[in-house]
């Protein structure tokens, strides 16, 4: 009877003892074959993260004049300004992708009803108002139109609710006046560029105005190309952040004292710390599920193997040889397992496919895939080490003599 005969009848002969093995097989193949699925897209996220979700610093000058008026109902404070000089030797570093400029005042909309009935509105100018925190935070969202970038010039972007009150869209002009310190007044036309809307659960004032800084500059009667406000810097890699500070301190030219850094970074932090929890639970749960079903799998395979000393011992009297013993041994097992992992992969791809539509819901966009080479490379060790723990659990019979297995026979 040759070798892969005698292997199927034992299978179908011992089918409870086979369906046992079998399913501790899968259950080891499944929770690996998940547990590196899971490890490699949190890896994939975590990489993704980096390029996507922003982090970034500020720059803005620190006080460097402070007027009361005479009266004391007020003051004026002057700052430290960054220039566009300034600004293009920052954006020199390489690892920065991006920046914009902020600057806020307050003006009067002419001939226009303030959703709040005060007089005047806040302004607030920027470079690019994609990278404004109100709008990168979901805070606040483009229902119309486009967003203000480097290329407009007297624009301006309202809110859905103010364009409502005023019969204002997209394309309308809109008029805004300020005084200037000297008590000057200034007007200016502005283009309607685009609308926006707040989110109802945050406290927003929907009659800001944002705008370009040639409309700020000319607006509030102050040097153009000059900044006086926070100026964010976006920066490619997260984990970077630190060290452009640094690099961004050690530029000539400027008197680094009278400036005032900040980062921003909460956002990747929140999610990466997640990712990373989600690595090292991972990590953990495919390291404690290996060794405890590998401890497992070898039990349950010397418990087979000494249950058959007896059949052993006939086999070598009858001179089959101890390699093709274990061989059998092997090809018992090798059905086993190529029949586990073909269950597990449909199993898997089902689990996975449930562990991603959770995660996405928790932290985002996860795509979580069983790869091939990844497959190949976990099966193929699996295969490695099942056929050492058959070789370990054969070693009575490797040591002993047909005579000698017989003899232990009652």
């Amino acid at each position: 009877m040759n070798l892969l005969k005698r292997a199927s009848l034992y299978t179908v002969r011992k089918i409870g003892k086979s369906v046992v093995l079998f399913l501790l097989l899968f259950l080891l193949t499944t929770l690996v074959t998940v547990g590196f699925s899971v490890l490699d897209a949190a890896q994939k996220s975590a990489a993704s993260l980096r390029e996507t979700v922003g982090a970034s610093f500020s720059i803005q000058g620190k006080i460097d004049e402070l007027s009361f008026e005479e009266d004391g109902t007020g003051y004026t404070a002057n700052t430290a300004l960054l220039t566009e000089q300034d600004i293009d030797a920052i954006r020199g570093e390489r690892r920065i992708k991006a920046y914009n400029a902020v600057q806020m005042s307050t003006a009067c909309p002419i001939g226009l009803f303030t959703l709040s009935g005060r007089e005047d509105c806040p302004i607030s100018a920027n470079t690019e108002t994609t990278w404004n925190s109100y709008f990168s935070m979901g805070i606040l969202e483009l229902t119309d139109g486009t967003a203000i970038t480097a290329n407009h010039s007297m624009s301006a972007i309202i809110s859905g609710a103010f364009a409502e009150e005023n019969n204002l869209t997209i394309g309308s002009k809109l008029f805004l006046s300020a005084y200037s310190a000297n008590d000057t007044e200034t007007k200016i036309g502005l283009e309607i560029v685009a609308l926006y809307a707040s989110d109802p659960s945050m406290e927003f004032d929907d009659d800001t105005v944002f705008l370009t800084h040639d409309a700020y500059w000319k607006l509030t009667n102050t040097s153009p190309q000059t900044y006086s406000g926070k100026v964010s810097f976006i920066v490619n890699d997260p984990l970077e952040l630190d060290n452009v500070i640094e690099q961004i301190k050690q530029l000539d030219g400027i008197n680094w004292d009278n400036y005032i850094f900040s980062k921003s970074n909460e956002s990747y932090e929140a999610i990466s710390y997640q990712l990373s929890t989600l690595e090292r639970l991972t990590a953990i749960l495919i390291s404690v599920s290996a060794v405890i079903c590998a401890a497992i799998l070898f039990l349950v395979l010397a418990m087979r193997v000494r249950n058959r000393v007896h059949e052993a011992g006939i086999m070598l009297a009858v001179g089959i040889s101890k390699s093709n013993i274990i061989i059998q041994y092997m090809a018992e097992v090798g059905v086993l397992l190529a029949l586990a992992f073909i269950v597990s992969y449909f199993a898997s791809t089902s689990i996975t496919a449930g562990i991603a539509a959770y995660l996405q819901k928790l932290i985002g966009i996860v795509d979580i895939t069983i790869a091939p080479c990844s497959l190949f490379l976990q099966y193929s060790c699996e295969a490695a080490v099942t056929g050492i723990a058959v070789i370990i659990a054969s070693i009575p019979i490797i040591h002993l003599k047909p005579k000698d297995i017989l003899s232990k026979i009652d």
